[in-house]
C-alpha cells in the first residue's frame, strides 16, 4: 500500500519561514487509535516502576492524585469557612466551634499539602533515578547489538532512558490534570447550585508551536548577511580581520543590512506563531473572566435574597482557576499523544528489526590457518545511499587461508568497503552466494562466532572513556585484569613509552568524567574555586599517534584469545611516524601465524614487496590483482601508484 505523504505549509514569522503539516490532513481518528494501542504501554510500564520502587511508586501516586485534588479541597474548605462568618455576621451570633473546626481542618490540609510537597523532593529524585537506570540498560540491550549492521535501524529508536521517566511524568501529570479539572469543575457546579445559578462556559483558545513538528528556517539575506559580519568580529577571525584591516568594512556592511531589514522581527519563531494577529480573542477572554462578578451583580438586583459575598469570591476565583487547569488539560492532549509514541518506542528498542540474518553453523568449522574468501560477481550498495553508482561493482576475487593481502587504490575506490564485507559488518547486496568463508557463504555461520574469529584495527577506532590499560585489555575481555598480558600487548602496540610518561600510567582515564561545574563561581583565574574548577575539568591528552598505539595494543591483546583467523588493518597508522609504522607493521606480520592479514593503506611501499597478493582498485572494481612484481611489469594503475610513492624518495 502506498502511504500517503503528508503536504506541508509556509508561515512567514519575520525573518523566519516554518514549514508544518497541513491541519486539513491531520488524523484525528489515527491520533486516538493511537493512545489507546498505547494504554497497555502505559500499563507496562507502570507495572515495571512499581516492581523498581514499590513503595515510592505508591507515595508518588498518592502525592499527584492530592496535588489533583488540594485546589478545590482549599477553596472548598476556604468557602465554608466564609459561609460561616458571613452567616454569623449577617445573624450577629457568631459560632466560634464552627469556625474554629472549619479553621483547624483548613490548617490541616494545608500541613498536609506541605508534608507531601516536601516528601515528593526526596521521592522524584530517587524514583527517577531508579527508573532512568533501568531503562537505560534496557535499551543498551537493545540498541547495542553485536549483530547490528548499521546504526539505521537504531536511528529509527531514537530514544534514551530519560524519555521513559518523562513519560511516566507526564502520564501521570496530565491524569493529575484531569483530576484537578474534574474538582474544579465539581466545585463551581455545586457552588452555582448553592446560588440557584447557571453554569457558565469557560473559554480559552490558543495556539503553539511546540504542540506539533515544525521545521524553522530564514533565508532572509539582510539578516544572514549581519549573521555573517557578526561572527566575522569574533576573536577567531580576529588576526585576518585586522590584517587586512577589516573592521571599517565590517561595522559599514553590517549598518546596511542592519538598514535594509528595517523593523522585521527576529524574535524566536515559536514567539511570534504565538502572538496572536487580532485583539478580539484575548478581549474576549477577558470579558468571560469577568462573567461571574457581572451575573452576580445582576443577580444582587434581581434576587436579593440570595446575594452572597462569598459565594461570589469563591466562584470568581474557583472559575479562574478552572479556566487554566481546562487550557493546561488540553495542551497536555497533544503532548500525551507524543509520549505514547515515545513510550511505544522505548519498548520496541529491544526489537530492531536486524538487517543482518545470523547463520547457525560454527565458525572455523575445522583447525584452519586462517580464513578464506571468495567473491564473485559481488556488488554492493550502501543502505539509504543516493549514489547513482553502486559502492562495489562485480567483485571477483579469491584469498586463501593464511595469505598477507594490501589492498591499494584511491580514496573512494571501495578498499574498505569491501573488508566491511569481509568482516561481515554488511551483506552484499548481490546475494549471499556473492561471499563465501571457507567455501560456505559467510552468512551461513553465527555472527559471534566470527567476530570472535575476526580482529580489525582501523583508523575508525577510538578510545573508550575507561583507563588506559583497561582500553587495551578490552581486545581480550577474559584477560581484562591480566596486566602481563596487557604489558606485552602495549609494546607489540608501540605504547609502552607513552603509558610510561602519565603520571597514572594505565590507570590514566582521557575524558574527565566527573561532570564538575560551578555556580556564582568568580571568573578571576586566579580565584581558588575557579583554579578547582579547571582541575576537575581539565582532560588529559595524547597525540594522534599515541591513541592509534593504544587502539594498535587492543588489537594485539585479541590475538592472545588464540582465536582470531581473519585479520583487517585499515589506514591504522596515519598518525604515526614512519619508523612507529614499520615497527607495527612488522609487529603484525611477525603475528599472522595462522591468521589471514589483509592491510589498506596508503603508504604500501614496505609492505608491496612482503604481500602474497596484492589488489588494486578503481572506482568500485577490481583493476589488478597479482603480487608485486607482476604489477609492476603490467605497467598499470598499481604501477603509478607504486611509482607516485616511490619518487617522494629519490
Amino acid at each position: 500500500m502506498k502511504t500517503e505523504t503528508p503536504e506541508t505549509r509556509t508561515v512567514e514569522l519575520g525573518v523566519w519561514k516554518v514549514v508544518l503539516l497541513n491541519d486539513v490532513h491531520r488524523d484525528y481518528r489515527k491520533n486516538w487509535n493511537n493512545i489507546l494501542l498505547a494504554l497497555p504501554l502505559f500499563r507496562r510500564l507502570a507495572i515495571d516502576i512499581y516492581t523498581l520502587e514499590p513503595m515510592l511508586s505508591i507515595l508518588f501516586v498518592l502525592e499527584k492524585f492530592w496535588s489533583g485534588i488540594e485546589s478545590a479541597v482549599l477553596l472548598y474548605l476556604s468557602s465554608r469557612l466564609l459561609r460561616i462568618i458571613e452567616v454569623g455576621l449577617v445573624s450577629g451570633t457568631v459560632n466560634s466551634g464552627a469556625i474554629l473546626s472549619a479553621v483547624a481542618i483548613r490548617l490541616c490540609c494545608s500541613a498536609l499539602a506541605a508534608l507531601l510537597s516536601w516528601a515528593s523532593d526526596g521521592i522524584h529524585p530517587i524514583l527517577r533515578t531508579r527508573v532512568m537506570t533501568h531503562f537505560q540498560l534496557h535499551l543498551m540491550q537493545g540498541k547495542s547489538l553485536p549483530e547490528s549492521s548499521t546504526t539505521e535501524a537504531k536511528s529509527k529508536f531514537d530514544v534514551s532512558a530519560r524519555h521513559a521517566w518523562t513519560a511516566f511524568e507526564d502520564v501521570a501529570d496530565f491524569l493529575q490534570q484531569i483530576v484537578t479539572t474534574g474538582s474544579e469543575l465539581a466545585l463551581i457546579v455545586q457552588s452555582c447550585r448553592a446560588a440557584e445559578s447557571p453554569l457558565f462556559a469557560v473559554l480559552f483558545s490558543g495556539r503553539s508551536l511546540w504542540d506539533q513538528a515544525h521545521v524553522v528556517y530564514t533565508d532572509n539575506k539582510y539578516f544572514q548577511r549581519m549573521k555573517s559580519l557578526v561572527q566575522m568580529a569574533t576573536d577567531g577571525y580576529r588576526s585576518e580581520v585586522l590584517g587586512c584591516d577589516l573592521v571599517g568594512y565590517i561595522i559599514t556592511e553590517y549598518q546596511k543590512a542592519m538598514s535594509s531589514l528595517g523593523t522585521t522581527s527576529d524574535d524566536w519563531a515559536e514567539q511570534q506563531y504565538s502572538r496572536r494577529t487580532d485583539p478580539l480573542m484575548r478581549i474576549s477572554e477577558a470579558i468571560m473572566g469577568d462573567v461571574p462578578m457581572v451575573y452576580y451583580a445582576v443577580a444582587a438586583i434581581m434576587k436579593p435574597s440570595k446575594f452572597s459575598i462569598s459565594s461570589i469570591a469563591i466562584l470568581h476565583q474557583s472559575s479562574g482557576s478552572l479556566e487554566w487547569s481546562m487550557r493546561c488539560l488540553f495542551r497536555n492532549v497533544s503532548k500525551f499523544r507524543k509520549r505514547c509514541e515515545r513510550l511505544r518506542m522505548i519498548y520496541e528498542a529491544d526489537k530492531i528489526n536486524n538487517k543482518l540474518i545470523d547463520g547457525c553453523l560454527s565458525y572455523p568449522p575445522e583447525k584452519s590457518q586462517g580464513m578464506s574468501f571468495e567473491l564473485r560477481d559481488l556488488s554492493f550498495s550502501y543502505p539509504g545511499s543516493q549514489s547513482t553508482k553502486p559502492a562495489l561493482s562485480n567483485i571477483n576475487l579469491s584469498i586463501k587461508a593464511g595469505q598477507l593481502v594490501v589492498i591499494v587504490g584511491a580514496n573512494g575506490s571501495g578498499k574498505s568497503t569491501v573488508i566491511k564485507l569481509l568482516a561481515r559488518l554488511y551483506d552484499p547486496t548481490s546475494g549471499p552466494d556473492s561471499l563465501t568463508a571457507d567455501g560456505l557463504p559467510i552468512s551461513k555461520y553465527r555472527m559471534s562466532e566470527l567476530r570472535e574469529a575476526t580482529a580489525m584495527l582501523t583508523q575508525e577506532h577510538s578510545l573508550f572513556p575507561v583507563p588506559l590499560g583497561e582500553n587495551i585489555g578490552l581486545g581480550f575481555v577474559k584477560h581484562v585484569e591480566d596486566m602481563e598480558m596487557i604489558d606485552r600487548a602495549a609494546e607489540l602496540g608501540g605504547a609502552t613509552h607513552c603509558l610510561a610518561k602519565l603520571t597514572e600510567g594505565k590507570d590514566t582515564i582521557l575524558s574527565a568524567m566527573n561532570e564538575a561545574y560551578g555556580h556564582d563561581v568568580p571568573e578571576s583565574e586566579a580565584h581558588p574555586l575557579q583554579v578547582e574548577m579547571e582541575k576537575l575539568r581539565k582532560n588529559i591528552t595524547l597525540s594522534g599517534g599515541e591513541k592509534q598505539r593504544i587502539v594498535a595494543s587492543r588489537t594485539f591483546m585479541r590475538f592472545e584469545s588464540g582465536k582470531v583467523k581473519f585479520v583487517v588493518v585499515d589506514e591504522p597508522s596515519s598518525a604515526l611516524d614512519p619508523e612507529g609504522e614499520a615497527s607495527l607493521f612488522n609487529n603484525l606480520i611477525d603475528a599472522r601465524e595462522g591468521k589471514t592479514m589483509i592491510f589498506v593503506t596508503h603508504r604500501f611501499g614496505h609492505l608491496a614487496k612482503r604481500a602474497d597478493l596484492i589488489v588494486c582498485m578503481k572506482d568500485g572494481s577490481i583493476v589488478e590483482t597479482g603480487n608485486h612484481k607482476e604489477l609492476v611489469e603490467m605497467n598499470g594503475e598499481y604501477a603509478k601508484l607504486y611509482n607516485i610513492q616511490a619518487s617522494a624518495f629519490v
